[in-house]
């Protein structure tokens, strides 16, 4: 395939035969602009409704933590870095136009990615629309909470290695900074690296040593946003900023089946030991932060930290109890796979997730003192605004949790090889792609499932999903020919190019 060739429809001179009508473009991809328009419509809501940002007890200790010397809460302190960054404007509310904005630009370039792998149109747009439209990741976003840049973050990581069949060197650097970014964010994602080198060391251009050489330079882009993040923890926290709570999280998940009955533990433990019988014990949460829970007022011996004692004492139950730690986590898992997101027995309130028709206030903390510090409009909801926010999402404005097992089942049908019949000569595969979405979403939801379930944590699975179900669609039943060649797949142009040696 000559230069001429590949770019002969792209300078043919206006007027001439074979031109492409200007309108051919907008009539191609009509659905996914009416669905960004209806994103953007919805975010301006939001933002309009709930003034200058909606707050959550999270959300306060993440700004903490910008004045403090000390590490509050269980998460990294990456998100904390990024409103440092965007509160030099004094302005609360440019939090949640930021995260809105990252929402919009998730749910576009997820849908030129899926295109660009040949994915149909129509398809493309029915993938991104859950990001652009479901209403939980729109409350996220106008949220004060790590969510939103984490699962941006994990989108430019997913995009840039899938945007080409074989990922060059800039992509690899690129995907290695972007998962190392989000590691800082949330520690949940910290399977991608694996998940994304694997990927590198399959698909990247032939010859091993170009593909290690591919790998280490994943592996040293990854390295630099974490060593950057860890000294800058260290000069202004003296830690390493990978949380304060470990342990008590740990202690958490196993007090709410643990029996000490048969374990070995030393006596200063044994107070940790709940005393409900199971059927009667709260959830997670409750153990982790409540105040009738065993951890609440302990206190260690002289000479001990807390948390390092409250960790030892998950580490015994979960060895003395696996199946039932097993079982714990199975089934939270599976939880986020109901069809309706409702209430859960012992679980985190799902209404904190959802739109109020009043503005939500956190025990012991109020907006007031946040926007008196930091900036912003006080605190203020428009009714109408919420009213609709809310109906929408208590009825049709969410992706069922149904829809998400279902897409990752066709995700591992599809990397597993399943289809219909072998794609056409010369249309690049996607099942490594798919691969490479699957694994890395359900890697993200099981690992939040093996502390905690909350509907919150399962967000990812409604942004990431989807698209690996439109790469499996696409796997399983792909385009003739015929169709293949009149997209023009930019995708086959750079296979062909990577086999030549050219890029």
């Amino acid at each position: 395939m000559t230069l001429r060739t590949t770019l002969a429809p792209a300078i043919t001179a206006p007027g001439e035969p074979g031109t492409p009508s200007v309108r051919r473009p907008l009539r191609r991809h009509a659905l996914i602009t009416v669905l960004v328009i209806a994103g953007i419509a919805l975010r301006v809501c939001a933002q309009l409704a709930y003034r200058p940002a909606l707050l959550y007890v999270d959300s306060y200790r993440y700004l903490a933590n910008i004045g403090l010397h000390t590490i509050d809460g269980s998460d990294p302190l990456g998100y904390t870095l990024f409103l440092r960054g965007l509160l030099h404007v004094h302005d609360i509310a440019i939090v949640p136009a930021v995260q809105h904005g990252l929402g919009v630009a998730m749910g576009v370039a997820l849908y030129a990615m899926l295109v660009r792998r040949g994915v149909r149109t129509w398809l493309a747009a029915l993938a991104a629309a859950p990001v652009l439209l479901d209403a939980y990741i729109v409350q996220i976003e106008q949220l004060v909470m790590s969510d939103s840049l984490f699962m941006a973050l994990m989108a430019v990581a997913m995009i840039v290695l899938a945007w080409r069949p074989r990922p060059g060197m800039v992509a690899v650097v690129v995907a290695g900074a972007a998962i190392g970014a989000a590691i800082t964010v949330r520690s949940v994602g910290e399977p991608l690296i694996v998940l994304a080198l694997v990927y590198v060391l399959v698909t990247a251009v032939p010859g091993w040593r170009r593909r290690l050489v591919r790998g280490v330079a994943l592996l040293a882009a990854f390295a630099v946003p974490l060593a950057g993040y860890s000294v800058w923890a260290l000069s202004q926290y003296g830690d390493l900023g990978l949380g304060s709570s470990h342990g008590r999280i740990l202690y958490a998940r196993a007090a709410t089946f643990a029996n000490c009955q048969g374990v070995e533990m030393p006596a200063y433990e044994r107070p940790l030991c709940p005393t409900k019988p199971v059927q009667h014990r709260p959830g997670v949460d409750e153990f982790m932060w409540g105040t009738d829970s065993p951890a609440s007022a302990y206190q260690p011996p002289r000479g001990m930290n807390k948390d390092t004692v409250l960790g030892d004492f998950g580490v015994r139950i979960y060895r003395h109890q696996p199946a039932d730690f097993a079982g714990a986590v199975l089934t939270d898992f599976l939880r986020g796979f109901a069809p309706t997101k409702v209430d859960l027995d012992n679980q985190v309130p799902i209404k904190r997730w959802q739109f109020q028709t009043s503005y939500p206030i956190t025990v012991g903390a109020t907006p007031s003192e946040v926007t008196d510090h930091f900036g912003g409009h006080p605190a203020t909801v428009s009714p109408g605004l919420a009213r609709f926010l809310r109906g929408y999402q208590m009825s049709a404005g969410y992706l069922p949790g149904t829809v998400v097992g279902l897409s990752l089942l066709m995700g591992v049908l599809a990397a597993a090889g399943v289809r219909r019949r072998g794609p056409p000569p010369g249309t690049p595969s996607v099942r490594g792609v798919c691969a490479l979405l699957t694994a890395s979403t359900l890697a993200v939801l099981l690992l939040a499932s093996l502390f905690e379930f909350s509907w919150r944590y399962q967000l990812p699975g409604t942004v990431f999903a989807p698209v690996a179900a439109a790469l499996a669609l696409t796997a399983i039943f792909p385009r003739r020919a015929r169709n293949a060649r009149r997209t023009g797949d930019a995708a086959l142009v750079d296979e062909r190019a990577e086999e030549d040696g050219t890029r």
